[in-house]
């Protein structure tokens, strides 16, 4: 949760930045597009480790680690767009609620 969070407020403070992250075409050049995707793959990697520790753990369901943290970077990618969403239609606290909601319930090892 913080880590969306933090990447939420990031985002917010940084519209270029976010520009580049959602592949705007007008703005981004495949050169940086190569730069995104290695940042998206650090990302993946970071998350991987925590879902990787949650499993040893015995918290986290035995899902595939590495596709497991994609999907949930591809979660947060399409959180950190809800921003473009008509003005009213998004919210930070209750994107944060669900996004929440979605990795405890979806991912927490069933006892």
């Amino acid at each position: 949760e913080m880590i969306c969070a933090g990447a939420l407020d990031y985002l917010e403070r940084h519209p270029f930045l976010d520009s580049i992250l959602s592949r705007d075409v007008e703005i981004v050049s495949s050169r940086i597009l190569k730069y995104v995707f290695s940042v998206e793959e650090r990302y993946v990697s970071v998350i991987e480790d925590y879902v990787r520790r949650g499993i040893e753990k015995g918290e986290l369901e035995s899902f595939n680690p590495h596709i497991t943290a994609y999907i949930l970077y591809k979660i947060f990618e399409a959180f950190s767009y809800a921003s473009t969403l008509k003005e009213g239609d998004y919210n930070k606290e209750d994107t944060l609620k669900i996004v929440q909601h979605l990795i405890t319930t979806g991912l927490a090892r069933q006892k």
